[in-house]
């Protein structure tokens, strides 16, 4: 098919949104696809949706959502208008929605998202105290493009799912394909079996991955480690992205942030992952957390929880655990010692989650999939 990819940022650019965007439109192309770019749309200030953020912020104590003000939503939408002008195309897809939700093409309209704005309020940060003003924009916006479009494509079926409670959505519009890793993936079954094998248990070595500590739930990982250094098993927690607060102690080990724009980043993080047992996650607030696909692919069995979109990745006794966010650190310390009391349990566990990998949590598989559902517009 011949699709019109838009987007307000360069898809090109393997490093915004953990290289998703970039994923997407290879995804599609290796599909079979013929796509077009149009996108770095200019990003227009807007004094008058600076002076609401100001005013609600002063006044109100409250948030105002500048992403989501119909001017600044206006013009990324006219620019696309503009550039879509003749283009010979199918469909026009999208990424995400702001850019397109206000968009005047009559021609199909697909996106491939990880959220809804009201799946997102209160739940982010960045999302959380919003003036009522911020509220109705942003609702308006996200159903004007559910309207608008032919297809909603969603990450996960928590995405999918507050689509369909909180806008006016036929149904039958909405579907979910989950996103895979963001990584370069040649590792064969063979490879992860080797990679297996070679993960010692003497001492059990952890990944923490993210770089706002919060929201990732940085501090249960600290206790879910603590836990296990009490009940006398030697562990290794590798963190990665932000540097904690506060003194660790001598089994946790931080990293701080390590580009992959350099080919020695990419090597020290694939080491680390390689070498892990497990991939701890306890977020409090998530979308679509790519790292749960590229745990995956290593052949590393994820330790979560079961929030946002993270239970479309991560399938208990598949490729891990994902527990509520009232369990205590004890239930996840002591899951953990039962995985590793049996080796052989944890090897057909690694070895599961590299299945899925294969399986479901893979750009190709992805792509093949939306490629489907596009190919019923023709």
């Amino acid at each position: 098919m011949k699709i019109a990819y838009v987007s307000d940022h360069d898809p090109y650019d393997i490093y915004p949104y953990s290289g998703s965007m970039y994923r997407i439109l290879r995804s599609l192309e290796t599909a079979g696809n013929t796509v077009h770019v149009y996108g770095e749309l200019k990003k227009e200030d807007f004094p008058i949706a600076r002076i609401k953020r100001a005013f609600f912020k002063r006044v109100f104590k409250q948030n105002y959502f500048y992403n989501r003000d119909p001017g600044r939503i206006r013009s990324l939408s006219t620019q696309l208008d503009a550039k879509l002008k003749g283009v010979d195309c199918d469909l026009i897809f999208a990424p995400a929605t702001i850019p397109v939700s206000a968009l005047k093409d009559p021609r199909p309209l697909v996106f491939w998202t990880d959220c809804t704005f009201a799946g997102m309020v209160d739940f982010y940060p960045d999302h959380s105290n919003l003036c009522a003003l911020s509220i109705r924009e942003g609702n308006a916006a996200e159903q004007y493009v559910l309207d608008r479009c032919a297809l909603a494509i969603y990450s996960s079926e928590w995405a999918a799912e507050t689509a369909l409670k909180h806008y006016r959505v036929d149904p039958k519009k909405v579907h979910t394909v989950p996103y895979g890793a963001n990584i370069d993936v040649t590792r064969t079954a063979a490879e992860i079996d080797s990679l297996i094998a070679a993960r010692s248990m003497e001492t059990i070595k952890f990944i923490f991955m993210g770089l706002d500590w919060e929201r990732k739930g940085g501090d249960m990982a600290l206790r879910v480690a603590e836990g296990m250094h009490r009940k006398g098993i030697p562990i290794e927690l590798n963190i990665i992205g932000t540097v904690p607060p506060g003194d660790l102690p001598p089994y946790v080990k931080s990293h701080g942030f390590i580009s992959k724009k350099a080919d020695e980043g990419k090597r020290r993080i694939d080491q680390m992952m390689e070498e892990a047992h497990f991939l701890l996650l306890p977020s409090v607030a998530e979308c679509c957390a790519v790292v749960l696909a590229e745990a995956s692919s290593f052949g590393v069995p994820c330790i979560t929880t079961n929030v946002g979109g993270i239970t479309t990745a991560i399938k208990d006794h598949r490729n891990g655990f994902a527990f509520p966010l009232s369990a205590p650190p004890e239930v996840w310390v002591a899951k953990i010692e039962e995985i590793i009391a049996s080796p052989e349990a944890y090897a057909d566990l690694a070895r599961k989650s590299f299945r899925e990998y294969e399986e479901r949590l893979n750009w190709q598989t992805a792509g093949e999939e939306v490629t489907k559902l596009l190919r019923t517009l023709a």
